[in-house]
């Protein structure tokens, strides 16, 4: 996945928490791959933390981002600034 580039928006974190009820904050790139046969991907980041009633409430480990590249993509709710 070394052609994929998510372009930085205008969200700010406390804004991304306000908008988002349950979740998960993904921050930094630990790497993935896309099988572009199947059109699914999956990907790494450094940093995870749990969103619960429009806050972070707690570090994740291990998570992936995985599945279809068009559905998992069409629901991502905002990417931040940073």
């Amino acid at each position: 996945m070394s052609n994929t580039y998510v372009e930085a928006e205008t969200w700010g974190t406390q804004e991304i928490l306000e908008e988002v009820r349950r979740g998960i904050y993904m921050m930094g790139s630990k790497g993935g791959e896309v099988d572009t046969a199947t059109g699914t991907f999956t990907f790494g980041a450094k940093e995870d933390y749990l969103i619960e009633n429009w806050g972070i409430k707690g570090h994740l480990m291990g998570v992936g981002l995985s599945g279809s590249i068009h559905e998992v993509l069409a629901g991502i709710k905002a990417i931040g600034r940073e």
